[in-house]
């Protein structure tokens, strides 16, 4: 089944996608113990965080509404992002020291929220557990 492509992929800077479209396997990889929390509509949501894969590059998810999964998604170019979407992938996660797994929830939470979701990461599904502060990794993609 095609999706459309609701992830950016990365390698040293973004790869703008042409307007034809192009296929792409997704890969995921579970965080245990880490989930991200936002809330839309007056609900509160949750999922398990993971790293993206879009063949053998670190990916994002765009739309935190749309599940991703391990399946071929077609890459468009109808997704429209702004600049600050695209100042966070080339100088969050693989930029310089910018590799640890914070570093990687610091790029998605920031991506996130320049497409207007503000999200916040627990130890435990549905808000409980502890929450994982990553400020100061948020600061070192911002503050670059």
């Amino acid at each position: 089944m095609k999706k459309i492509f609701l992830i950016m992929i990365l390698m040293f800077s973004f790869i703008l996608v042409s307007a034809e479209e192009k296929e792409v396997n997704v890969r995921l990889e579970w965080v245990p113990n880490v989930y991200y929390n936002y809330e839309k509509d007056g609900l509160n949501y949750w999922g398990q965080f993971a790293y993206i894969y879009a063949g053998d590059k670190v990916a994002y998810c765009l739309d935190i509404s749309e599940n991703v999964s391990s399946e071929i998604y077609t890459a468009s170019h109808e997704l429209q992002t702004n600049n600050l979407v695209v100042l966070a992938g080339y100088f969050g996660y693989g930029y310089g020291d910018n590799t640890s797994l914070k570093d990687y929830m610091a790029t998605q939470k920031l991506i996130w929220q320049y497409l207007g979701t503000k999200v916040h990461f627990t130890t435990q599904s549905n808000g409980k557990g502890e929450v994982i502060s990553i400020d100061s990794n948020v600061s070192k993609i911002v503050y670059k």
